[in-house]
């Protein structure tokens, strides 16, 4: 009887494989798209779901995967500069009765809906300042861009009409597995054109394509969030 691995167990799996990709092959976060396939052919020599299934593992593994290279670009912040940045998610601020620190930054975040409440907006990872708990950054990711690039776009626009959030940097990082960013081509794609315009900044992961000032890659974000520190809320204040 073939005992088929959780998705917790698969997603940290696949976790496995990025922390332990090989030096001389490059950097993993470069290789994603690549660690992705090779997950998935592994997974499906065990056997186990298919289809949805498997795409849920990815897209939380790849969560995962996203967490622990910002949490290393904020931790070689922290030691460089001297800084206070700490990272956590949607998910971690939505907990019932969350601690304190996490409490002031999830009101650093809310958005007002009027008499629909107050809400917070979708983010896989937040960078918020230890202190101060001001939101630096949030950010989305995503293997493909579809639908979720807009979604990231309609936060970025939400978090800009209130004077307490619209300080709050919204990028998106991707291995862009439908490489509809990797070339600066024309005419320009619909998602090309969002992410140009209505996002802070977007990261490829992946080893090459047509960088530019609004398409980068994850090597610049470490000197992106330094610069959003400056901004008006970064270095302190911060409300709550």
């Amino acid at each position: 009887m073939v005992t088929h691995a959780t998705p917790d167990t698969r997603e940290n799996a696949l976790l496995r494989l990025f922390l332990e990709w090989p030096a001389e092959d490059g950097k993993p976060e470069e290789h994603i798209e690549e660690i992705l396939q090779q997950f998935e052919r592994q997974q499906a020599t065990r056997g186990g779901d298919e289809g949805q299934s498997m795409k849920a593992v990815g897209g939380h593994g790849l969560q995962k995967l996203v967490r622990v290279l910002v949490e290393d670009a904020v931790n070689a912040l922290n030691r460089e500069h001297g800084l206070s940045l700490r990272c956590t998610s949607d998910a971690e601020l939505k907990r019932r009765n969350p601690p304190a620190n996490l409490d002031r930054v999830k009101r650093n975040l809310l958005i007002d809906y009027g008499p629909y409440g107050m809400h917070l907006p979708d983010a896989d990872v937040v960078v918020y300042h230890a202190e101060t708990f001001a939101v630096i950054c949030i950010v989305s990711c995503k293997t493909s861009l579809r639908d979720r690039l807009k979604q990231t776009a309609y936060w970025k626009l939400k978090l800009q009409q209130n004077p307490f959030t619209n300080h709050v940097r919204v990028c998106l990082m991707t291995p862009d597995k439908d490489s509809e960013l990797s070339e600066n081509r024309h005419p320009h794609r619909k998602n090309y054109a969002i992410v140009s315009t209505d996002l802070d900044a977007t990261y490829l992961l992946r080893p090459s394509f047509e960088a530019t000032a609004m398409i980068k890659p994850f090597t610049d974000f470490a000197s992106d969030v330094s610069d959003w520190m400056s901004g008006p809320l970064g270095g302190g204040g911060g409300g709550g």
